[in-house]
C-alpha cells in the first residue's frame, strides 16, 4: 500500500536573509515618514536632509542587531520544527515594527522620546484625523514592503554569501552604527527604549550616606522682596496661576509670539520677570506639586500625593499662618491624585469638575460620555460665585484645563479667525508658519484662556482684596507649538509676578526653577509682620531672588527622571553638558566633566528614593501635617482581634457605634482608630472619631479629625451635621461661617443643616460673620 505524507519545507539562511532586508527596508520606510510628517509640521525645511542618512544608518543597524539575535533560534527551530523558525521569526519582525511605528508617533506628537517610563507614557499617543490617515496608509506601505521583499529578498543572499559570511556582514552593520552620533531624531526608537529600561535596573538607587534627612537644612531667607514691593502692614494675599503650554515666548514686549497672549504679555511689563526659568517635568500634575512643595520625585512613581511622607507645602506652611487657602480646576482631580495631595495638605476649598452646577458650560463630552470639565472662563465664574470676602489673607491656586490639550473644544472656536490671522500678519518665515498652522487649536485656545484671565483680574480689582494681592503667573511646561532647540527647550515656561504692590518692572536673568517658588513666596510673606520663623527646611529650591549654582531635577514623565542641572552642567541621558544662561540656555558638551556630574547624578537620585520611600523628607518636629503614626499596644491588638477577626471594616464600624451609644467611647475610639489605620479613606470612622472626642469636649482634635473627613467627601451631609455640633459647643462662629461657605459651593443641603448653621450664628448675618473672621 502507497502513503503519501506532505512534504514540510524547511527553510534556511536565504529565507531569514530575505527577512531582515524586509525589516530593513520597512525600517527605512518609516524614517521616510518621520522626516516627512516633522517636515509637513513646519519643524523640519526639508524631507531629506543629513539627520536621515544618520537614521537610515542607525536603523540598518538595529536590524543588524535583531538579525544578529535571531540568526541562532531561526536555524535552532527550522533544525527542529521545520518551517517554525520563519513563522516565529515573521512574526516577531512584524511586532518590533509596530513598536517603532508607535514609539515613532509619540515622537511625533511630543518630540520626545519614551524611556523606562513607557507604561505611563503610551497613553500620550493621540491621533487627529489626517495624522492617522497618514499613519494608516504608511503602515499599510510597511507590511506590504515587508512581505514583498521577504519573497523577494531571498535572491540577494547568494550576492552576499560570495562577499562574506552572512553573520560577519551584520556584524560590520552594527558597528558602523556605533559610530553614528545619537539624537532623537535619528536614533532608533525602539533600541533606545531597550537600552533606556536596561540601565534603569542596573542604576544605584541605594542611599548610603550618614544623614538619617539627608535634604534638611537650615532655613537661608530671601530678605531683598522689599525692594520689589510696596508692602502694607497687613499680610498680602497670593494668587498662583499655573497655565499648561505657558512658554517665555509669548510673555514681553520682545516675545516672539506674544500676539497671542495680548492681555498677559503687557500685564508682564508691568510685573518681576524671570526670562529663564524652567519647569521640573513635562507631567503638569508633577509640575504642579514642586511648585507648591519644592519636594524630590523618586526614581519611578510618584509619591508627592502619599499620606505616608512627611512634607510641608506652601497650602500648609501658609495655613499654619493664619491664611484661608483654595484650589480651583475645572477638571476631574482624581484623574491625577491631585485630590489626594490637596486632601493630606489640609487646603480649606478645593473646586474641581464635581462641584460646578447646571449652569455652567462644560467641554462637549467625548467618545465614552464623559466630558473633560469645565473651561477657564467658567473655571473664574466658579471663583466669582462662591467669592466671600475675609478677615484673613487668602492663599489660592488656579490650574488651567483649556490649554491642556491640543484639540480645539468649545468656546475657543471663537479665537481660531483671530490665531490665523495674528499668523498671517505677522508674516513668519516658511517652515514656522506650516508649524503655527498645524497647531492653530493650541494658538485658539491659547488666546481664550488669555482672555478669561483678563476677565479674572477685572473682577479681582472689584474686591477689597486686590490692592494687597499678588498674582504668581507659571507655566507647567513649555508649549507643544514652540521649536525646541534642545533637551532644556522643553522645560522652558513663562514665569512673573504681578501685583499692584509692585514698585516697578524688573527682569531677572538668572537660572530658576519651579522648585524656587516656596522659599521665595514664604520669605515675600514673612517680610510683613508677624514675622513666623522657619527653622529649617528639606527645599530643593533656594529662591527666585538666589542667583548661586543650583540643583535642579528634570522629570520628563512619570517615572525614571534622567535629567538633573548641578551647577553650570547639564546631565541629559549619559551625556553632560555645559549650560549657557546667558545664551538662550545653548548647551555645549563637555565630555571632562561626565563622570564627576553622572556621580552627583547617581548621589541625588539615590537621596530622593530614599526620603520619599521611606518618609525621610523631615522628622515629625519639622512637618506642620505630621503622618500619622499610630501604635497598637499588644493588649489593644488582643482586644481588637476579639471584637474583629475579619475584613470587614463596615461591620467593625457598626460594632464601633454601637460601643459609643452604650457610653464606652473609649473602646469605640479604639475601634474606630483600627478601621481608619486600616482603611485611611473611612469616612463614617472618622466622623464617629471626631463625634467621640467632640462629646467628650475635646474640640481642636474632633475639629481636625472632621476636617480631614470633610474633605475627603465634601457633599456628605453628616461631615457637616458632625461638625456644625461641635462648632456650637465650641461657640466656633469662624468656623461655622467657613462650613456655611462650603456648603452653598458644593450644592450642600437640608433642614437639619439650616438649623445647625442658624443656631451656630445666631442673628449675625454670614458676611458679618465672616468680615469678624
Amino acid at each position: 500500500m502507497i502513503t503519501s505524507a506532505k512534504q514540510i519545507q524547511r527553510y534556511g539562511l536565504p529565507q531569514y536573509a530575505g527577512l531582515l532586508i524586509a525589516f530593513a527596508c520597512s525600517l527605512l520606510v518609516l524614517g521616510l515618514y518621520q522626516h516627512f510628517r516633522l517636515y509637513l509640521n513646519g519643524i523640519l525645511d526639508s524631507v531629506f536632509e543629513w539627520s536621515m542618512l544618520m537614521l537610515f544608518i542607525n536603523q540598518i543597524g538595529y536590524a543588524a542587531i535583531v538579525g544578529l539575535l535571531l540568526v541562532y533560534p531561526y536555524r535552532w527551530l527550522e533544525a527542529n520544527k521545520p518551517s517554525h523558525g520563519k513563522k516565529i521569526v515573521s512574526f516577531l519582525l512584524t511586532l518590533l515594527l509596530a513598536l517603532e511605528f508607535v514609539l515613532i508617533e509619540y515622537f511625533l506628537q511630543h518630540l520626545d522620546l519614551i524611556g523606562s517610563d513607557i507604561a505611563t507614557t503610551l497613553n500620550h499617543v493621540n491621533f487627529r484625523v489626517t495624522e492617522l490617515f497618514y499613519a494608516g496608509i504608511c503602515f499599510l506601505i510597511c507590511l506590504g514592503i515587508f512581505r514583498f521583499v521577504s519573497k523577494k529578498g531571498t535572491k540577494l543572499y547568494n550576492f552576499i554569501q560570495k562577499l562574506y559570511p552572512f553573520t560577519i556582514i551584520l556584524a560590520l552593520l552594527f558597528a558602523g552604527m556605533l559610530f553614528t552620533d545619537k539624537r532623537a531624531i535619528n536614533v532608533n526608537k525602539t533600541q533606545y527604549l531597550v537600552a533606556e529600561l536596561f540601565s534603569g535596573k542596573i542604576e544605584k538607587t541605594t542611599y548610603d550616606g550618614e544623614a538619617e534627612y539627608p535634604l534638611v537644612k537650615p532655613t537661608t531667607v530671601e530678605t531683598d522682596w522689599a525692594t520689589y514691593f510696596n508692602f502694607t502692614n497687613q499680610k498680602p494675599n497670593i494668587v498662583v496661576v499655573m497655565i499648561d503650554g505657558l512658554s517665555n515666548e509669548f510673555i514681553g514686549s520682545s516675545a516672539k509670539f506674544k500676539e497671542f497672549t495680548p492681555f498677559l504679555s503687557e500685564l508682564s511689563e508691568q510685573s518681576l520677570v524671570f526670562t529663564n526659568h524652567l519647569s521640573t517635568s513635562l507631567e503638569t500634575p508633577t509640575a504642579l506639586t514642586a511648585l507648591l512643595s519644592s519636594t524630590p520625585f523618586p526614581s519611578e512613581g510618584n509619591e508627592h500625593f502619599s499620606s505616608k511622607l512627611n512634607k510641608n507645602s506652601l497650602f500648609a506652611y501658609l495655613k499654619s499662618q493664619g491664611y484661608k487657602t483654595g484650589f480651583y480646576h475645572g477638571g476631574n482631580l482624581a484623574l491625577t491624585k491631585l485630590d489626594s495631595y490637596l486632601f493630606n495638605e489640609r487646603v480649606d476649598m478645593v473646586v474641581d469638575r464635581s462641584n460646578f452646577g447646571d449652569h455652567f458650560k462644560t467641554y462637549e463630552t467625548d467618545a465614552s460620555g464623559a466630558i473633560l470639565g469645565f473651561p477657564d472662563e467658567e473655571l473664574f465664574k466658579k471663583w466669582e460665585e462662591i467669592y466671600l470676602p475675609s478677615g484673613k489673607p487668602k492663599f489660592e491656586v488656579f490650574l488651567n484645563l483649556s490649554t491642556e490639550t491640543n484639540s480645539l473644544h468649545y468656546p475657543a472656536e471663537q479665537f481660531v479667525t483671530a490665531a490665523e490671522k495674528q499668523i498671517k500678519m505677522v508674516g513668519y518665515e516658511p517652515s514656522l508658519k506650516r508649524r503655527l498652522d498645524k497647531n492653530i487649536p493650541f494658538f485658539a485656545n491659547l488666546m481664550y484662556t488669555d482672555n478669561a484671565i483678563k476677565g479674572f483680574l477685572e473682577k479681582h480689582k472689584k474686591t477689597n482684596e486686590f490692592n494687597n494681592t499678588i498674582f504668581v503667573f507659571v507655566g507647567s511646561k513649555n508649549a507643544p507649538a514652540i521649536e525646541k532647540t534642545n533637551s532644556l527647550s522643553f522645560y522652558r515656561t513663562g514665569m512673573f509676578i504681578y501685583s499692584p504692590l509692585v514698585k516697578e518692572p524688573k527682569e531677572f536673568k538668572h537660572l530658576t526653577s519651579h522648585f524656587d517658588v516656596v522659599p521665595s513666596i514664604l520669605s515675600l510673606v514673612n517680610t510683613v509682620k508677624p514675622k513666623t520663623t522657619i527653622t529649617h527646611n528639606s527645599w530643593l529650591g533656594q529662591g527666585l531672588l538666589t542667583a548661586t549654582p543650583k540643583t535642579i531635577p528634570l522629570l520628563k514623565r512619570e517615572g525614571r527622571f534622567t535629567e538633573l542641572i548641578t551647577g553650570e552642567s547639564f546631565f541629559n541621558g549619559g551625556k553632560v553638558y555645559t549650560l549657557n544662561i546667558e545664551n538662550e540656555m545653548a548647551l555645549v558638551k563637555n565630555e571632562a566633566n561626565t563622570k564627576k556630574v553622572y556621580k552627583q547624578f547617581q548621589e541625588f537620585k539615590a537621596i530622593a528614593n530614599y526620603t520619599l520611600t521611606k518618609n525621610k523628607l523631615m522628622p515629625d518636629s519639622l512637618a506642620i501635617f505630621p503622618v500619622d503614626r499610630y501604635n497598637f499596644k499588644k493588649e489593644e491588638l488582643v482586644w481588637l482581634s476579639s471584637v474583629f477577626d475579619g475584613e470587614d471594616y463596615d461591620k467593625a464600624f457598626r460594632e464601633a457605634t454601637k460601643l459609643a451609644h452604650k457610653g464606652n467611647t473609649s473602646r469605640a475610639l479604639l475601634l474606630s482608630e483600627y478601621i481608619i489605620h486600616n482603611v485611611p479613606g473611612h469616612v463614617d470612622a472618622m466622623i464617629l472619631k471626631g463625634r467621640i472626642y467632640g462629646w467628650n469636649k475635646q474640640y481642636a482634635k474632633s475639629k481636625d479629625v472632621l476636617e480631614v473627613a470633610l474633605g475627603l467627601n465634601p457633599k456628605y451631609q453628616d461631615c457637616y451635621a458632625a461638625l456644625l455640633d461641635v462648632c456650637y459647643w465650641s461657640n466656633d462662629v469662624g468656623l461655622a461661617s467657613e462650613l456655611y461657605q462650603k456648603l452653598k459651593s458644593n450644592g450642600v443641603g437640608s433642614v437639619e443643616l439650616d438649623e445647625k448653621v442658624n443656631r451656630c450664628l445666631g442673628q449675625q448675618t454670614v458676611s458679618e460673620v465672616i468680615l469678624i473672621d
